[in-house]
């Protein structure tokens, strides 16, 4: 087992390609490919620093191509992200708490992640598998009708919630995160809030013109 402790500014690729029985935590900012190719049985978390763990600061916590191409993680972040975070994500299962930008879940084949913020421009473009659970986001039928390969289905069935709660809590655990408390605190009330995102296979084969 090895765990990875970074406080205040990493570069380019910090914790990428992690392996089983690794775990990376950052409590900072990180540049581009933060946790790139991260493989099975690894942990990457993310927040903002503690003396420093205000709304503005979590903004912009990540660069580009975070978790990009990782497989069979799992990942807690707290902050904003840049373009194409969990771009063909493979696996990995957690959860993203703040804004994405252009592109967020671009290719992913399979996989489970929560997303409590604001999604970027073309969101799920060509997902071909895995499931995004996304809080609190009312635009998202006009966001993916041209460039998702997607669906949205409202309502949560039990093992969906138990799956949500489950990734909640650790989320809680990993960031001390106060929106995840409050969600968890106040199930019945919000749980409505969640949309399912499954890849629709046909709309992603149109898309690659399969």
């Amino acid at each position: 087992t090895v765990r990875m402790n970074v406080r205040g500014y990493a570069g380019y690729g910090c914790f990428g390609f992690l392996y089983k029985g690794m775990t990376g935590v950052l409590e900072g900012f990180a540049g581009s490919n933060f946790a790139t190719g991260c493989g099975e049985g690894s942990t990457v978390v993310a927040r903002p620093p503690r003396e420093a763990d205000t709304p503005e600061a979590s903004r912009a916590l990540i660069g580009p191509t975070a978790l990009y191409g990782a497989t069979e993680c799992d990942f807690f972040i707290r902050g904003g992200v840049g373009p194409l975070f969990c771009g063909e994500l493979h696996g990995a299962r957690g959860v993203h708490e703040g804004p994405t930008d252009i592109s967020p879940f671009m290719a992913m084949t399979s996989g489970t992640a929560v997303q409590l913020g604001t999604l970027g421009l073309s969101p799920f473009s060509g997902m071909t598998g895995g499931t995004v659970y996304v809080f609190e986001n009312s635009d998202l039928e006009e966001m993916v009708k041209v460039h998702g390969s997607v669906d949205i289905v409202r309502g949560l069935d039990p093992a969906q919630e138990k799956e949500i709660k489950s990734l909640l809590g650790r989320h809680t655990e990993s960031t001390e995160s106060k929106l995840a408390v409050q969600i968890l605190n106040n199930w019945e009330q919000m749980k409505d809030k969640f949309a399912v995102v499954p890849a629709n296979t046909e709309k992603a084969s149109s898309q690659m013109g399969v």
